[in-house]
């Protein structure tokens, strides 16, 4: 049987006609690599264990802002839409998930729910700390999803290193957030863009907790390292 593999849900539309679900490239992304993706609603926080115990491997997927309270923030005037609701689910998962061990992959908003869960916080909007970072990061609606737009750098001998096998990877790039520093502990760095923000994150006493700021679930069709950290996850998630 393939790795049931846990996919965190979004949340839109207006009161009363609400939707939940999830890009169908994340649920390809991991079906491609060998596994079954299975959607977690928002309602799911009180199950969260119970969750993480059905599981072999959490994908924590992008979206919205993480509600600044969450780290210890005032609203930044560019906090873009909060979801209480998906912040409480997709932090009780994380922290559970690191307890128990489970591999895990954050992506885009994944990366910053990992940091925020393990006790980090957020720079809330790169634009106002450098025009020129909010318009090289901040793609959305200017190149297409499977584009790159800046080059990642990876920490030598750190696990993303070791298995993409190159000193430095081509991503896309669409949020105006990243994780602050200092990393919080038991996190180190993995990977930095060129202008110096983090870009991934990883948990070197776990068998596989990885962040990454970008979308592989745009790239992995044509991109070898993409491909290769669904196949990572899905790997770890069969052990």
């Amino acid at each position: 049987m393939r790795p049931l593999v846990g996919v965190t849900c979004d949340l839109w539309g207006e009161p009363g006609a609400e939707r939940e679900g999830v890009n169908r490239a994340y649920c390809a992304a991991v079906w491609q690599a060998g596994g079954l993706p299975v959607l977690i609603p928002v309602e799911a926080a009180d199950a969260a264990a119970d969750l993480i115990g059905g599981l072999d491997a959490l994908l924590v997927t992008g979206g919205g802002d993480i509600a600044p309270a969450r780290f210890g923030q005032a609203a930044h005037p560019q906090l873009g839409r909060v979801t209480p609701e998906r912040d409480e689910v997709e932090i009780r998962l994380v922290e559970r998930a690191y307890d128990e061990d489970l591999p895990t992959l954050g992506v885009c908003r994944g990366i910053q729910v990992m940091a925020v869960a393990l006790g980090g916080g957020l720079i809330q909007d790169l634009g106002s700390e450098s025009e020129l970072a909010g318009e090289r990061h901040d793609r959305h609606g200017k190149t297409p999803r499977e584009q790159a737009a800046h080059l990642v750098r990876l920490e030598p001998r750190s696990r993303l290193q070791v298995l993409l096998g190159a000193e430095q990877i081509a991503v896309n790039s669409f949020h105006h957030q990243v994780v602050a520093e200092p990393i919080p502990a038991p996190l180190v760095l993995a990977g930095r863009s060129e202008d110096g923000w983090v870009e991934a994150v990883e948990a070197p006493d776990r068998r596989f907790f990885l962040g990454v700021q970008w979308h592989p679930e745009h790239l992995w069709q044509h991109d070898v390292a993409a491909a290769r950290l669904f196949g990572a996850l899905i790997e770890a998630a069969a052990r």
